[in-house]
């Protein structure tokens, strides 16, 4: 078949910008088959193209000379990338799950919760300092290992105002404490917004909760806490 011209083929920006090369020789192939039709040729060989891109035109005899386009050739350069993208895929994939593998840590083993003690007690208070009277209440704890922790209610009448009162807690758990820093807590009396801390009595192996009273009426008080198995 002798060399045909076709008519000028306008190629939009996003084509000569298109960064993925199988859509681009896609493209060229379906362009391909659009001038073969139009010049009613039977080869898929196409020369002397024109192209024009934002309203240049530029002749490819002036330019670059004669160019001959084969779409079977522009085919199986299409099939070699999209095959060697294919393969790219697979790469990266196999790259990522060698990365998860060596930069994810599988997840921490937690203890079995048959190894922590859980129960109720209702301690035993004892009025120490400025105290008229006492109520306990059902509290909860959850021992671990060599520790325990402890929370609950209990109410304190308070004898005078503005004056040191200490109430000794009895362990649901016994310890023997050495150092008042063996067990720590806080308690709260919200209605009187009191506050009053907690640290064991070594003498008597307790709990002791101390606080400045103020008021002299009878007062719930939220505590919580833990302490070390000695």
């Amino acid at each position: 078949m002798a060399n045909v011209n076709p008519p000028p083929i306008r190629i939009p920006p996003s084509l000569l910008q298109n960064a993925d090369e199988a859509g681009f020789f896609q493209d060229i192939i379906t362009t391909l088959r659009q001038l073969r039709t139009r010049t009613g040729g039977g080869s898929d060989t196409i020369n002397n193209i024109s192209i024009t891109e934002s309203g240049n035109s530029t002749s490819n005899s002036a330019a670059i000379g004669s160019l001959g386009i084969r779409a079977s050739d522009m085919e199986a350069r299409l099939s070699a990338v999209s095959a060697q993208q294919r393969n790219n895929v697979a790469l990266t994939l196999a790259s990522d799950a060698a990365l998860l593998a060596a930069v994810v840590r599988p997840p921490r083993a937690f203890p079995d919760i048959a190894e922590g003690t859980t129960g109720i007690w209702t301690p035993t208070l004892t009025a120490v300092a400025n105290v008229d009277a006492l109520t306990a209440f059902p509290c909860a704890y959850l021992q671990y290992k060599d520790f325990v922790f402890f929370s609950g209610l209990l109410s304190v009448d308070a004898t005078l105002l503005a004056t040191v009162t200490q109430v000794g807690i009895s362990l649901p758990i016994p310890s023997n404490f050495a150092n008042d820093y063996e067990c720590l807590g806080i308690a709260n009396a919200p209605l009187i917004n009191a506050s009053a801390g907690i640290k064991a009595d070594t003498t008597n192996n307790r709990i002791n909760l101390y606080f400045v009273a103020m008021d002299t009426g009878d007062n719930e008080w939220i505590f919580s806490g833990r302490y070390q198995l000695i």
